[in-house]
């Protein structure tokens, strides 16, 4: 039975042994194969779209968040409340008035 404890040993060494070299030998190959992908992909074309892309995605995002805070919280709350009680004055005028 002690016998056995070392041969079983000794196979899991070889074994992390021979995958270690193996991901050792693969990895340079997966090296070459990933800065050529990234080559590929990161031309100065693919990467001015890319750009404009998400500008154009951008851009109006940002505008409604500007506006949406000028009319929640900036002045233009203020501006619309002073409209909506003009609206209800002038309401308000015409039917007293009939």
């Amino acid at each position: 039975m002690p016998f056995t404890v070392p041969v079983l040993r000794l196979t899991l060494n070889h074994m992390k042994h021979a995958i270690q070299m193996a991901l050792m030998a693969y990895s340079g190959e997966l090296d070459q194969m990933l800065t050529q992908a990234i080559e590929d992909y990161c031309t100065p074309e693919n990467l001015t779209q890319i750009v404009n892309e998400q500008v154009h995605r951008t851009i109006p995002q940002i505008i409604q968040e500007a506006v949406e805070r000028y009319y929640r919280y900036g002045e233009g709350r203020e501006e619309v409340r002073a409209a909506i009680e003009t609206f209800f004055a002038k309401k308000r005028g015409e039917e007293g008035d009939t």
